[in-house]
C-alpha cells in the first residue's frame, strides 16, 4: 500500500487495527465510529494521517481505553522498527520492558484508586423514541447489511429501545412468507436490540442502588 511521505504511519496501522478487529466493512466501521466514509477510506489508505478524534472514536468503537493510545503508539511504533532490521532491537526491548513495567504499575494504582474514589453516577436514562422517531433509525439500518446492523446496535446507545425491536420485529413478520431468510435475520437483530436494551436497563439500575445504598460513599 502506498502512503504519503508526510502521513503519521504508526497512527495509520493502529487504526486499520481498530478497523480489522470490528470485521466490518469501510460502511459499516464508518456507521460504527460515526467518522465519514471517504475520511475512513483517507485514514486506512494513507491519504491523510488520522486526526486525534477520529483515532479516539475508533478506540470508542472497540472499546479501547483512550488512556491506552499512547502506549498503544509506541508499541507500533517498536513494531515497525523492529521489521527495519535487527539494530534497532536494543530500543525495542527497551520499550517492551517499560511497557510492561507501565501496565504493572497501572494495576497497582487503579487498585489503590478504585477503593477511594467516589461512585460514577448513573448513565442518563434515554427517553423511549416515538414511532416516529423508530422509524427514522430503521430507515438508517435498512440499507446496511446484516452485520453493520449488529454493529450499530451493539455500539450506538440510540439503537437500543423497545420501540425499535418491535419494530424490526414488526418488519420481519412481514417479509415472513415473501422473504424467509430477511425475516429471519429481523427476528435475530430485533432479539438483539431487545437484549442490548435490557443490559443497558440492568447497569443503570444497578449503578442507581449501589448510589443508594447506605455504605456509598
Amino acid at each position: 500500500m502506498t502512503t504519503y511521505a508526510d502521513v503519521d504511519e504508526d497512527k495509520r496501522l493502529l487504526y486499520y487495527l481498530f478497523f480489522a478487529h470490528l470485521n466490518l466493512d469501510q460502511a459499516g466501521f464508518a456507521a460504527a465510529t460515526r467518522t465519514a466514509a471517504s475520511q475512513v477510506s483517507a485514514c486506512l489508505h494513507g491519504r491523510r494521517t488520522v486526526p486525534d478524534t477520529v483515532l479516539e472514536a475508533a478506540a470508542d468503537a472497540v472499546r479501547f481505553p483512550r488512556s491506552l493510545l499512547s502506549p498503544a503508539l509506541r508499541a507500533v511504533r517498536s513494531y515497525r522498527a523492529a521489521t527495519r532490521g535487527w539494530s534497532r532491537m536494543d530500543r525495542v526491548l527497551t520499550d517492551t520492558f517499560f511497557t510492561e513495567l507501565l501496565g504493572w504499575s497501572g494495576q497497582a494504582l487503579e487498585a489503590i484508586f478504585e477503593a477511594a474514589a467516589p461512585p460514577p453516577p448513573p448513565p442518563p436514562k434515554r427517553a423511549e423514541p416515538t414511532e416516529i422517531e423508530a422509524a427514522a433509525l430503521w430507515t438508517r439500518l435498512e440499507r446496511r447489511t446484516p452485520g453493520q446492523r449488529i454493529a450499530m446496535v451493539e455500539e450506538i446507545g440510540e439503537f437500543q429501545s423497545r420501540t425499535l425491536a418491535d419494530l424490526v420485529a414488526a418488519k420481519g413478520h412481514e417479509r415472513a412468507a415473501a422473504h424467509p431468510e430477511e425475516a429471519r435475520e429481523l427476528a435475530k437483530l430485533a432479539d438483539r436490540i431487545s437484549a442490548r436494551t435490557q443490559r443497558s436497563a440492568q447497569r443503570c439500575k444497578l449503578l442507581q442502588a449501589d448510589e443508594s445504598f447506605p455504605g456509598a460513599m
